[in-house]
């Protein structure tokens, strides 16, 4: 069985500080509390630009600190994205560079000079084949979309223990399984595990 942990950290620009420190101590804390009490679970983040760029305002630099920690470790991976979280297939193309560019600048501000995503995440997993050439360009290898975008049709979905290539830009493309994506995972993993044996994962077109 294949299994991605993809889990996108997002705060509006503009929110209050209060619940961005309710979403750090609920959610974004454990999963750093998570994976220090676990260091062969591996995940992979989009963490937004102006999330972090919230933070770095607010004083709080231990959260990023510990990204850093874990993103050197090789225990997580953070994708590209759009810095303020725009849905890019609405945009000009110049916007759209301008949005990624920012949020890569934000990334290395935060995790080095050097840095630089693999992935790449669409806010809302809005995907056209515009934006992904341009992603490509800008150097990115694999996306990450919804079920949707394979046919756009609900009924005729992807096969999830695999990735394929997105014809309009050569990406390789990882699907969102729905159903589980939005269930609770432990309950759905068990049945599956025993009854779905690894397979290896290998490229189809779409």
């Amino acid at each position: 069985m294949v299994w991605i942990n993809f889990l996108h950290l997002y705060q509006p620009a503009n929110t209050d500080w209060n619940n961005i420190r309710e979403a750090l101590d609920k959610s974004y804390w454990r999963l750093i509390r998570l994976l220090d009490e676990h260091p062969d679970r591996k995940f992979t983040f989009n963490i937004s630009g102006c999330l972090l760029e919230r933070m770095k305002e607010e004083g709080e630099t231990e959260f990023t600190r510990r990204i850093k920690v874990l993103l050197d470790k090789g225990q997580i991976e953070l994708t590209g994205s759009a810095a303020y979280h725009a849905f890019l297939p609405l945009l000009p193309k110049e916007e759209v560079i301008s949005q990624i560019k920012e949020n890569e600048e934000i990334l290395k501000e935060h995790f080095g000079k050097n840095f630089k995503a693999k992935g790449f995440f669409f806010p809302e997993m809005a995907y056209s084949s515009e934006v992904a050439k341009v992603v490509k360009d800008l150097g990115y290898e694999w996306i990450i979309l919804d079920e949707i975008a394979y046919s756009g049709k609900g009924y005729k979905k992807p096969k999830f223990d695999r990735y394929y290539i997105d014809k309009a830009s050569d990406l390789k493309v990882v699907f969102r399984d729905r159903k589980l994506s939005s269930a609770y995972a432990p309950d759905k993993l068990g049945p599956i595990s025993r009854e779905v044996k690894r397979k290896d994962i290998f490229p189809h077109s779409y």
